[in-house]
């Protein structure tokens, strides 16, 4: 009800990126990417904007990108580190 709202674009090519954070005419957006766009220097990029409303990261058919921790309900379960663990 209260959250965020925006136009959906998808983020594909650097190029893109641009049109989102200067030229498109109908911000706020809802960016969507694949994980090899979800890294600091885009998230950095727009979250200095006032363009960008949201973010969404989606898995390509590619799989993850580096260093993405696993998929699990607790990433550390191997360091002892998870309530189900004690």
């Amino acid at each position: 009800m209260s959250g965020d709202t925006g136009v959906l674009h998808v983020l594909e090519t650097e190029s893109d990126l641009d049109w989102i954070l200067s030229s498109g005419p109908h911000p706020p957006y809802i960016v969507i990417m694949e994980t090899a766009f979800f890294n600091r220097s885009v998230m950095m990029r727009m979250k200095s904007s006032s363009r960008v409303a949201g973010v969404a990261v989606i898995v390509s058919k590619t799989g993850l990108a580096d260093n993405f921790s696993p998929h699990t309900t607790c990433p550390n379960q191997n360091t002892g580190e998870c309530e189900s663990e004690r």
